[in-house]
């Protein structure tokens, strides 16, 4: 599937818009996605979830409709979020996850196909969607690679 910049801009405009707040994974890929989404965007970060545990700030409480999870496709009956995670083990796409922009939802691909699956870090995604390229040095694409450790896949 060909995905056009336009087209995801108008269908999720939040990915262009400044100051929301969001929660991250608490891997490399999260943490250099809020630096990404604070510099670019003024996004605040306002917890974590690490697989087993999940630290929300008070503010991400009262805010917590408006939150953007990040670099995470977990969502309650609504929300937001972009990653690029398999989100089902089946060919349904769970309730909530028609608003997540992530790039095996918009083609239709679940865990029975794997091969097909979207396999670079949420970074990648985010920085292909702002069309930002990154500088030609060694260490800075081995920073960006390394977000998803896509340099050894």
């Amino acid at each position: 599937m060909v995905f056009n910049r336009n087209e995801l801009y108008t269908r999720f405009p939040w990915l262009m818009e400044r100051n929301h707040s969001m929660i991250i994974s608490a891997d490399y890929d999260g943490l250099i996605c809020a630096a990404f989404l604070h510099h670019h965007l003024n996004w605040k970060l306002e917890g974590y979830y690490d697989l087993n545990n999940i630290w929300i700030s008070k503010k991400a409480l009262h805010l917590k409709k408006n939150l953007i999870w990040v670099d995470l496709n977990i969502l309650p009956r609504q929300g937001r979020a972009i990653g690029g995670h398999i989100i089902s083990l089946s060919s349904d796409v769970p309730e909530g996850f028609q608003s997540s922009c992530n790039p095996n939802i918009l083609a239709g691909i679940t865990a029975g196909e794997l091969k097909r699956k979207y396999p670079f870090s949420t970074l990648i995604y985010l920085l292909w969607l702002h069309n930002i390229e990154i500088k030609k040095t060694l260490l800075s694409r081995l920073l960006v690679l390394h977000s998803d450790a896509a340099w050894l896949k």
